[in-house]
């Protein structure tokens, strides 16, 4: 598996590079779920993936407010997983 790095012009440029059709969307998904990069759901898991993996404590919006849940995210082997 390919390293990339973690930045917009990483995930923007794997994103072509795998033939999403709009890469810039895919790195904006990184900005929103992971801060920039600096915070990760699950191993590797920058767009926030549910299931089996990490349980970590997340913030969601239900009902008009924001609660914490615990939740399941999966976990990649890398970023470019």
């Amino acid at each position: 598996m390919a390293d990339i790095a973690n930045s917009w012009e990483g995930i923007s440029s794997h994103a072509r590079r795998v033939g999403a059709r709009f890469p810039e969307l895919v790195a904006a998904q990184w900005c929103l779920e992971s801060g920039f990069g600096k915070h990760f759901s699950g191993k590797n898991n920058f767009a926030g993936l549910k299931g089996q993996g990490s349980s970590v404590s997340t913030k969601e919006f239900y009902d008009g407010k924001w609660v914490t849940i615990n939740a399941g995210f999966i976990n990649f082997p890398s970023i470019a997983a």
